[in-house]
């Protein structure tokens, strides 16, 4: 289990530098923060499941962060390379 809350997750630049980089590997992220540590257990994992406390009828601003504000790298992992197998 990953608790947000104990890995650091600065708030996205939209400097798009993740997603500019040649090739079909996740690219990096020019932040220097716990999402990079995130990304390579999410890759390993068989499955995830993501779950936040609501707050005010919505997730927390720690879950936003994670999914909304970086969500570039998660989906990147999440769906894989676009290859077939």
């Amino acid at each position: 289990m990953i608790r947000l809350r104990e890995h650091p997750i600065g708030f996205c630049l939209n400097c798009r530098e993740c997603t500019q980089q040649p090739g079909t590997a996740p690219g990096q992220c020019v932040q220097h923060d716990g999402m990079a540590e995130l990304v390579r257990k999410i890759e390993v994992a068989d499955a995830f499941i993501l779950a936040s406390p609501t707050n005010f009828s919505s997730a927390t601003a720690l879950f936003k962060r994670f999914i909304i504000f970086r969500i570039e790298q998660v989906l990147q992992v999440a769906l894989g390379d676009g290859k077939d197998e």
